[in-house]
């Protein structure tokens, strides 16, 4: 853990001392819990949700509260490779926040009560060192309080705690937005709300990642609406507006205003304006007299002030205390009249547990304990508490000022925020204080008295004197030496000043902290500037790499847009990003030998690999060193071993793909998790453009149809998962000589090209920290993407419809239509598509959901069942979706023509199907030129016509026998265990099931059915099935898309539409359907027939196979395993078709 120089050996080591003294101060905090048996980082609900299998606490602890992952983390890879276990008992996850479990009684009911608080190790640190957000949405002082109740049966003992379960969990956490106080020796530091291109993301990817986890937010913000505190206020209730997420509804209650003159009763205003929401929201209740679980939380309150701890802790627990009330009364303890505020000795515990709350989280944050427990401990404030608390203020700022720079270097040390190059601690004298000598020399406290004295002294006006020391007190702070540039950069704005020289005191004040070399003569007024920079360096992002280097540093060679649009950035390649790889590098002990790069996204770079001792080829991931990019590595290849082991044996098992191997690879600055898989061609959606025209051929789709199923059966029956997003882009192709391709291609390609970039300083690498010359002059080889060539000449990039991973991809290309397999981020490349197979370790977190992410799917205006008007041309919803389309991303066929015939009107359309038999679409109607766009234009070639290769289906095909394709289901990124599911977000919105669509929590493996079905219809037509659009404030994409397929399937039961989070938004009590009342039915086999002009008995047949897996009530909806067999996939009738390949 703390990298000493090998080389370096001592007896009197400071640095070793340094660090050494950090980690013990760190773990005399007292804040550290554990359990062997019980895991603490997971509330009882998600305890419940997935009891784990018989894993170990390790392996499914919450990675947000499993606070010495990183310490662990060698062991942790060791457990991964470890097929006998041996290592697992040794990896035990610590908690770092607050435990405290009390027993008492409650009409004649024996309680215990239990209070945990769980503090996130991302962007841990101290009160003024971590503030806001960072780009990838983890905040400052995040905790989660969960608050449980054993409630024993009446009459029994305290020992008989058999009957009800309660948790009630709410969280707190920094404003997501980008902002500081830098502390300067003020009592208040001047306050800067960074507004930054990003700052919008920011808070979206927290806010997307708190539903995710924990359904519907209640933001809760306390701040002042007035002075300081105003520009917080008024930034947070921007971005809350521009972000618009419909699960996230802002609560602003100004606590000071409300509650003075000690008026904190008023504090109940807050729970009446949040009452309805709590009541939704619920808690969590298991009964052990009920064999299922009685309710689950569907949503939380945050909270939130400037620090969030004083007004935090007092609107906790006054929700809690709220809450606890409605848990009682619910479970028969309590009448509806009745209150905990009777029961003295229950209230004595409840108070002094929320109060010894508060302190801890305060202490940990702050130094001291909180300000206002008074009134937590005694319901009112009093007069004393205040005093109390004004002696709890001044100590907080000389702890503020003057220890938690030392602090701040514990929690980086100890979480793994600060990671050195190796021997970089030995070789940069980092160890060493970097103020002025004779600041250093004495205590903090006495050299700021000697200073204060010699300005009073040397000054005649008491003013100048004050003016004097304000300006030079940052030099007296205690700052951060592991992250010194990340700390002045980050919480420097445009209003800060650095020290200057006063007359006479030059000695005390001129020679100010080594950081000032970082930002020049201080932050002046191109401070914002250099902080975006920053913030673009770390993300990227940055166009030109010599922004924020240091001014006596090496000359970077910027890397201009036009050069390096299509690869990945120069800065990525700094501690915490890629691996410099080159061809004929070698991993494994020489395994695995380079040939060329095929693609790279936001989480890894990909390439095409010889595998010396099987003589074949693989495609190699190499995954970012950062801990974040790391830990969910290790998550997908626990998930893609249990899929490999499940059953080799069933013949599903060809028809997904195969993970190959997995190992750590060990480069000169970080350890790196690389990841193997078979290369695959492209995806079915590069068929379905292919064959635009008229669809796929039946004994095609059939083919393609019943190896899909066999796919799902196997994860479904076998390993109990849920693929969760089927759909053409995510079935890949499968190249059954892959081998012959390969060599061809290696034999025939040009030679691979590379540019020599310099690489920016990382963030972490100046600031007082003297960085060796060998890592300052650094550059990095970066090589064009070669994706290899689709063994068919007609190989084209079905890019122009859509490409992107579920609702958005936030920081990756999609190109050529393909992806790796179980990617959602793909590969950006310029060649038609044989990607390597994949994990989804590149998509983003957040998955598509019930309601819509605001970031939205990039396509041409699509056509579909549900989205053609009756003149046939795309709705007016289609078009203006299209215009909020960035331009860079806009694709706009330059030519496109399909075969003219009046098309049926959208299901929602007021007049009957018009219906044109007869026509025969010409090649030239089939040809299709591909857009002129920023993304595609050089990279692609034209599509050729029709024609130009046929494929003739023989009579007669088996499944197993040699077929003319071989699709592998890919993307198990987003896979869950049918019982316990990662999340409720499912499913892409066109092949999204109706209980995703409203919100149930019951759905299972028939959800991927609904999928299949959706699929199989777009490879016949070429068209989606369903294709909702929003109509303004008429009615939503969710409305839209629940009406189509009312029309389309049919009604289904009252009780199967009211049973989610979302019903009562659809439907109104009688089940009909809220904001869209008139319908207008056009089942499928009507669809079949007057629409894409199949004969009735064609019709008739497919319906019978589509019309199972396509029942709304998944009750009744056929599964995987049902279908296989089914007579619609015999080919033995089907007549030779022509197809595009």
């Amino acid at each position: 853990m703390l990298p000493m120089n090998p080389d370096v050996i001592v007896e009197y080591n400071p640095a070793e001392i340094y660090l050494m003294g950090l980690l013990k101060k760190h773990l005399d905090d007292g804040l550290f819990w554990f359990s062997y048996t019980w895991d603490l980082t997971r509330r009882l609900q998600a305890q419940w949700s997935d009891s784990g299998d018989g894993k170990a606490l390790w392996e499914v602890a919450d990675d947000r509260f499993f606070w010495n992952k990183f310490l662990q983390s060698r062991f942790i890879d060791a457990a991964i490779a470890d097929p006998e276990g041996k290592i697992g008992p040794f990896i035990l996850p610590v908690l770092y926040g607050t435990f405290d479990i009390r027993s008492t009684v409650i009409n004649s009911h024996a309680m215990r009560f239990c209070l945990i608080s769980r503090r996130s190790r991302h962007r841990a640190g101290t009160r003024y060192f971590r503030r806001g957000v960072d780009h990838e949405g983890h905040v400052a002082n995040f905790n989660e309080t969960e608050q449980v109740m054993l409630v024993g049966r009446a009459g029994k003992s305290t020992g008989d705690l058999c009957g009800a379960r309660l948790s009630f969990v709410q969280i707190r956490g920094s404003i997501p937005l980008y902002w500081a106080e830098v502390n300067n020796l003020r009592y208040k530091p001047e306050l800067q709300v960074m507004e930054l291109p990003d700052s919008e993301n920011a808070m979206r990817a927290h806010l997307q990642e708190l539903v995710k986890i924990y359904g519907d937010q209640d933001m809760v913000n306390l701040v002042n609406h007035k002075g300081h505190e105003l520009p917080m206020k008024e930034a947070y209730e921007k971005y809350i507006a521009q972000v618009n997420l419909p699960r996230v509804r802002y609560e602003y209650f100004d606590f000071h205003t409300e509650c003075k003159n000690m008026r904190w009763d008023r504090i109940n205003l807050l729970l009446e304006s949040i009452e309805e929401d709590m009541l939704r929201n619920g808690y969590f209740y298991e009964d052990a007299d009920r064999p299922e679980i009685v309710k689950q939380q569907l949503g939380v309150v945050r909270t939130n002030c400037m620090d969030n701890l004083d007004r935090t802790n007092v609107a906790q627990s006054a929700v809690a205390k709220w809450m606890l009330n409605r848990q009682l009364r619910d479970i028969g303890v309590f009448q509806e009249h009745e209150s905990v505020d009777t029961y003295d000795d229950f209230m004595f515990h409840f108070r002094n547990m929320w109060a010894d709350h508060g302190d801890y989280i305060s202490k940990a944050y702050s130094g001291t304990g909180a300000l206002k427990t008074d009134f937590t401990r005694t319901g009112k404030r009093l007069y004393m508490g205040a005093l109390a608390d004004g002696v709890n203020s001044i100590m907080r700022y000389l702890k503020n000022n003057y220890f938690d720079g030392p602090r701040q270097d514990g929690f980086d040390l100890f979480t793994g925020s600060w990671t050195p190059r190796p021997g970089a601690v030995a070789a940069s004298g980092l160890w060493l204080d970097t103020r002025p000598l004779l600041i250093r020399s004495m205590p903090p406290l006495a050299s700021l008295a000697l200073f204060m004295i010699c300005a009073g002294l040397t000054l005649p006006r008491t003013s100048a004197a004050l003016a004097l020391i304000a300006a030079h007190g940052i030099s007296y702070v205690s700052w951060p030496r592991l992250n010194p540039l990340t700390d002045i950069i980050e919480y420097s704005g445009p209003g800060f000043k650095g020290p200057r020289k006063g007359r006479g005191l030059g000695f005390l004040a001129g020679a100010v902290h080594k950081a000032k070399s970082v930002t020049g003569a201080g932050m002046n007024a191109s401070a914002k500037q250099k902080w975006v920079a920053a913030q673009e360096v770390e993300m990227g992002t940055a166009k030109s790499t010599s922004t924020s280097s240091p001014p006596s540093g090496p000359k970077i060679v910027p890397v201009h847009d036009a050069e390096n649009k299509d690869e990945e950035s120069a800065a990525d390649y700094n501690t915490g990003g890629y691996l410099a790889v080159k061809l004929k590098d070698t991993f494994r002990n020489g395994r695995y030998v380079v040939q060329r790069k095929l693609g790279w996204g936001h989480f890894s770079t990909v390439w095409l690999i010889k595998d010396n001792d099987l003589n074949k080829h693989s495609a190699l991931k190499v995954v970012k060193s950062a801990g974040r990019y790391a830990e969910t590595a290790r998550d997908e290849i626990r998930l893609l071993r249990a899929v490999m082991a499940a059953n080799p044996q069933h013949p599903g098992r060809d028809f997904i793909v195969s993970f190959f191997d997995s190992f750590t690879h060990t480069g000169p600055e970080d350890s790196h998790i690389c990841i193997v898989f078979e290369p695959l061609g492209e995806n079915l959606l590069a068929l379905i453009e292919r064959n635009k025209s008229k669809g796929v051929p039946r004994s095609l789709v059939k083919t393609i149809s019943k190896q899909i199923l066999l796919g799902l059966q196997y994860l479904h029956d076998e390993c109990d998962l849920v693929h969760t997003d089927i759909k053409p882009e995510n079935i890949m192709i499968s190249i059954l000589d892959v081998e012959s391709l390969i060599l061809s291609e290696l034999s025939t390609s040009s030679s691979p090209t590379s540019r020599r970039v310099g690489v920016p300083p990382g963030k972490s690498r100046a600031g007082g920290v003297v960085i060796p010359r060998k890592y300052r002059d650094r550059h990095v080889q970066i090589f064009d993407s070669q994706p290899l060539q689709s063994p068919s000449p007609t190989s084209i990039s079905p890019g122009s419809r859509r490409g992107l991973h579920m609702s958005q991809i936030t920081s990756s290309k999609s190109v050529n239509g393909s992806s790796l397999a179980g990617t959602g981020e793909g590969l950006v490349g310029s060649a038609p598509p044989l990607l390597s197979a994949n994990s989804s370790l590149e998509s983003d977190t957040g998955s598509t959901g019930s309601t819509d992410s605001p970031s939205p799917v990039y396509t041409t205006p699509p056509t579909s069942l549900g989205s053609i008007m009756s003149n046939g041309k795309p709705s007016n919803d289609a078009k203006s979706a299209e215009k909020t389309i960035p331009s860079a991303l806009v694709i706009t066929p330059k030519e496109a023509t399909i075969p003219k015939q009046n098309i049926g009107p959208s299901l929602l359309a007021q007049t009957a199907p018009i219906v044109v038999r007869g026509h025969t679409p010409t090649k030239s109607e089939a040809t299709v030129h591909y857009p002129e766009s920023p993304l595609l234009a050089d990279a692609l070639p034209p599509t050729p016509p029709q024609s130009d290769v046929l494929f003739s289906s023989p009579p007669h095909l088996d499944v197993f026998s040699p077929s003319p394709i071989q699709i592998k289901i890919a993307d198990l990124g987003n896979a869950t265990p049918s019982r316990a599911h990662f999340t409720e977000d499912i499913q892409t919105r066109q092949y999204r099931a109706p209980e995703a669509i409203f919100g149930r929590s019951d759905w299972d493996h028939t959800a991927d059915v609904w999928s299949t079905a959706c699929v199989v219809f777009e490879l016949l037509t070429a068209e989606y099935l369903f294709d909702p659009q929003a109509q303004g404030a008429l009615f939503s994409k969710d409305d839209d898309h629940m009406a189509q397929i009312i029309e389309l399937l049919g009604d289904f039961p009252l009780d199967v539409k009211m049973g989610g989070r979302y019903s009562r938004e659809i439907f109104d009590s009688t089940g009909a359907l809220r904001y869209i009342k008139t319908l207008k039915p056009w089942p499928l086999k009507r669809v079949m027939v007057e629409k894409y002009l199949f004969t009735k008995k064609d019709a008739e047949n497919l319906c019978g196979f589509l019309e199972p897996m396509l029942r709304a009530d998944f009750r009744a909806r056929a599964r995987a395993s049902d279908m296989v067999d089914h007579p619609w996939l015999d080919l033995q009738d089907e007549a030779e078709d022509d197809v595009c390949l």
